[in-house]
């Protein structure tokens, strides 16, 4: 499944960003302020992948809206405009360009490739769940080439935005609501297939039909028959069916 998630800025980015151009009227200049506090908020959150789309377009544009705050200013504080202000003025803005608008720029660049980089992961985090029934966390960032913090955070988010069914994430094990998970209705589907017969209110064991058991250690679903054992391809753990 191919997911297209598109970061996009908060109301609260949006209002870091306003503070970014407010001018008191007595000639009292707050707007660095705002730049201060998206780089704050940069810093806090940019672990979260889901956020780094994000933070490089808020700070995209907090450098952009800098800088044509301080162009503004030298502009207001000239009492003339002649050609000796146009130069000063044409310095300026080469020099605050290079300091401003520069980090804009690669700050706008990398908005694209950090939203294809985490829709890529999602769509290889869906696959792994939803494909091949795989609900250890440990299992998912080796098959992803992920740390287990990131990876978790990175599921939490899909569940969270209906990316994934209903469910927690406990001891590092996905555990969804009943019914929501495909493996778990193929399991109960094949349990139902093929049911325990009752011979004189006494249960043969012998006659049981293959079942679909929980690997300890991964949580892949591997189907086992009656009284074999069975290797986890994922993980190697074996598995009894008694």
């Amino acid at each position: 499944m191919d997911f297209k998630y598109k970061s996009q800025l908060t109301a609260f980015d949006r209002v870091i960003l306003c503070t970014t151009v407010l001018i008191f009227p007595a000639g009292y200049v707050i707007f660095p302020l705002g730049l201060v506090i998206a780089l704050i908020r940069v810093f806090s959150t940019h672990f979260h992948r889901s956020c780094k789309g994000r933070n490089h377009r808020l700070l995209g544009w907090a450098f952009t809206l800098t800088y044509l705050v301080t162009m503004f200013i030298f502009l207001i504080t000239y009492d003339e405009f002649g050609p000796a202000e146009a130069a000063e003025s044409i310095a300026n803005a080469v020099v605050y360009g290079a300091f401003l608008l520069l980090p804009a720029f690669i700050f706008f660049s990398l908005i694209g490739p950090s939203d294809r980089n985490f829709n890529r992961l999602l769509s290889q985090y869906h696959w792994l769940v939803m494909e091949r029934g795989i609900t250890s966390v440990r299992q998912i960032a080796l098959e992803t080439r992920q740390s287990p913090i990131p990876a978790e955070r990175d599921l939490n988010f899909m569940i969270n935005h209906r990316m994934l069914p209903l469910g927690v994430i406990e001891n590092g094990m996905l555990k969804f609501m009943p019914g929501s998970y495909p493996f778990e209705q193929q399991a109960e589907a094949s349990e139902e297939a093929h049911p325990q017969p009752d011979i004189g209110n006494h249960e043969n064991p012998d006659m049981q039909g293959p079942r679909a058991l929980e690997c300890p250690g991964c949580g892949v679903r591997v189907v086992v028959a009656p009284h074999e054992q069975k290797e986890c391809e994922y993980c190697g753990n074996v598995i009894i069916c008694a």
